[in-house]
């Protein structure tokens, strides 16, 4: 029975460790020209929605209105589009802001390699500068499965 309960506790490490090596991992990185998200982890992740600031539920991301967007293991795709026009927007809030950082909070709806859903957060903050409004990457966000 003993022999039977420790290969049990084994098996249950092994597993941990297992998912572990899978875990979804994301980061996104904001600029002047674009939003990209790279794929730290070592699975591949599928993008199904995004959700910028303003917008009350996901939207496929830009460019993939057919279905979700695969982001391999290791690498990033950008979106420079739809995130010029929100920039605009963005901008102009800032302007009439009398804040001096604004901050502007993005949701992106992922599926890992073993169909588990998880949104990841991140903010965006802008600065107001003598030299105009200047975009800051503020990229603290959550991303549990």
């Amino acid at each position: 029975m003993a022999i039977m309960f420790v290969g049990y506790l084994q098996y249950q490490i092994n597993k941990q460790l297992y998912n572990a090596q899978y875990s979804p991992s994301v980061e996104i990185k904001f600029s002047q020209d674009r939003l990209t998200i790279y794929n730290r982890g070592k699975a591949n992740l599928y993008l199904l929605g995004e959700q910028y600031p303003g917008e009350g539920s996901f939207l496929p991301p830009e460019g993939f209105r057919l279905g979700p967007q695969v982001i391999p293991a290791g690498e990033s795709i950008y979106f420079a589009e739809r995130w010029s026009e929100w920039l605009k927007y963005a901008k102009g809030e800032v302007e009439n802001s009398q804040a001096k950082w604004n901050y502007f909070k993005f949701a992106h709806q992922f599926k890992d390699h073993d169909g588990n859903i998880f949104v990841h957060e991140s903010f965006c903050r802008f600065e107001k500068d003598i030299n105009g409004i200047i975009i800051y990457p503020v990229n603290f966000g959550s991303s549990s499965p």
